[in-house]
């Protein structure tokens, strides 16, 4: 329900979906040190908007385990920069909330990061992006988001116009 007031109310403040680029909607997973010792997997899932060539802003889910004693759930808001938007390359930053499951315990805190990525097209409206992130309190995380880009335009097209 947290989403779809941010993506409300991120409408609300840009005047209209109209005047957005695309939205997006991403798949993946990574790997990262969400461990006592050695990695964590998990899966995430991110919705965004395009909002002109420069910026992308959205949110963003992250759960990963260790396969041992240790659990995480990341929610966080992103706020994407593209300073080589013709090669779609990004940076990325990302507040939020980081919740850690231990025997039992639950132990939340809050999370930052930056995260570092391009965004290569597929076909028409799919994309994947290979990322690295780092921050606190999981230090490190790397991954491959698969997704779909909802927009009135193409891939190529976008190139063209970016």
């Amino acid at each position: 329900m947290k989403i779809i007031h941010f993506i409300l109310l991120f409408v609300f403040l840009t005047g209209s979906v109209y005047s957005l680029d695309s939205v997006f909607f991403g798949l993946g997973g990574e790997v990262n040190a969400n461990a006592r010792e050695g990695i964590a997997a998990g899966g995430t899932l991110s919705i965004g908007v395009d909002i002109n060539r420069y910026f992308s802003a959205g949110v963003k889910k992250t759960y990963s385990v260790d396969f041992k004693d240790i659990t995480t759930i990341e929610d966080a808001v992103f706020f994407r920069f593209y300073p080589l938007p013709k090669l779609r390359v990004f940076i990325q930053a990302e507040l939020g909330t980081y919740v850690l499951y231990e025997e039992g315990n639950t132990q939340p805190t809050l999370l930052g990061a930056f995260v570092a990525g391009v965004r290569i097209p597929i076909g028409s409206y799919f994309y994947i992006e290979p990322q690295v992130r780092g921050g606190y309190p999981f230090i490190w995380g790397g991954g491959l988001i698969a997704g779909i880009n909802f927009s009135g335009k193409k891939n190529e097209e976008e190139l063209e116009v970016r």
